[in-house]
């Protein structure tokens, strides 16, 4: 029998195992699946008091510990709020809107720069900045179907002026006192009048459970001066709801106008709120109109409002104008 080199052997024997090695592995497929849509449920909790104490996460801005000669200045950057600001540098909503009276914090511009009145600073106050009280409900929450969620908190007001700039928070507990959620919650429009109500909203890419616990605050309300020329009347005319035979949509048509024939409105945006037999919130839906719209002409406007929840039994709608 002939006799193999060794080095022959050595690699023959290499060569053999990489085989084998290779014929037992395996593939695994990585196969995404449709994730199932949830159903359109509402949750609620009758729990007026939280289960745990509110918390906020730590600010990564530091707030300055020592009072200093002139007010700090803030650029606003993506996603800032004037609420969020305010609680980053530990002072009051009140005090950082009264520090600068010509920002209107629901156009918040990135880039535009905040006063903020450090301690030991006054601010140039307003008494037109006093905290009004609103009358709010318990906090209804839907998920969207989407794995997301909705919460809307109707504020009315019962005071015989209007208000604006209306903040509010929102904190979602676990049944077992965990918190899930403290965030702010946004106003659709900017100015309530008397006898009106509107819901502030927080929407969440995520889902709750069903057994959440909410509690929600109302931080700040404040009047509108007769003399402001910031709003001007207008009115909807010829406004026509049709709900749909299953409740879950209405569409809202009609025509709009500016009632002041020597103002241009810029800006128009009608709020249509929808409820349930109960009257609880269940879907909202803001128009947009873009353009000039001088005073006195007629525009017409259609749109449809969603529920999230039970069937749509009455519909509301809000208009507002701005210069």
């Amino acid at each position: 029998m002939m006799k193999t080199d060794p080095k022959i052997r050595h690699v023959l024997t290499m060569l053999l195992l990489v085989w084998l090695s290779a014929c037992s592995s395996s593939r695994i497929d990585f196969t995404a699946t449709p994730s199932e849509r949830v159903m359109l449920t509402p949750y609620r909790t009758g729990i007026a008091e939280p289960l745990g104490t509110p918390t906020r996460e730590a600010s990564s801005v530091p707030i300055p510990m020592e009072p200093t000669p002139t007010p700090l200045v803030y650029t606003v950057v993506v996603n800032d709020t004037m609420l969020g600001i305010a609680f980053r540098y530990g002072i009051s909503l009140d005090e950082l809107l009264a520090a600068n009276p010509d920002v209107d914090p629901q156009f918040l511009p990135v880039g535009i720069e905040l006063i903020i009145p450090i301690h030991g600073v006054e601010a140039p106050l307003d008494a037109s900045a006093t905290p009004i009280p609103l009358i709010a409900q318990q906090p209804s929450c839907y998920s969207d179907g989407l794995r997301g969620s909705w919460c809307f908190l109707l504020i009315s007001n019962d005071q015989d002026f209007s208000v604006e700039n209306i903040t509010a928070t929102i904190d979602i507990y676990t049944a077992d006192g965990e918190q899930l959620v403290t965030a702010d919650m946004i106003a659709l429009v900017n100015a309530l009048p008397p006898d009106e109500s509107m819901p502030l909203v927080y929407s969440s890419n995520q889902d709750l459970p069903r057994d959440a616990v909410t509690v929600a605050r109302v931080l700040s309300a404040i009047p509108i001066t007769e003399d402001s020329d910031r709003y001007l009347l207008a009115e909807l005319t010829q406004a026509e709801i049709r709900i749909d035979e299953s409740g879950n949509q209405a569409h809202v048509n009609g025509l709009f106008r500016v009632l002041s024939e020597s103002k241009t409105a810029t800006i128009i945006w009608i709020l249509a709120v929808a409820y349930d037999e109960n009257g609880n919130v269940v879907g909202v839906r803001r128009f947009e109109h873009s353009g000039e719209v001088p005073g006195g002409t007629n525009i017409d406007f259609s749109f449809w409002v969603y529920s999230l929840g039970p069937p749509i039994q009455r519909v509301d709608t809000l208009i507002e104008a701005r210069p």
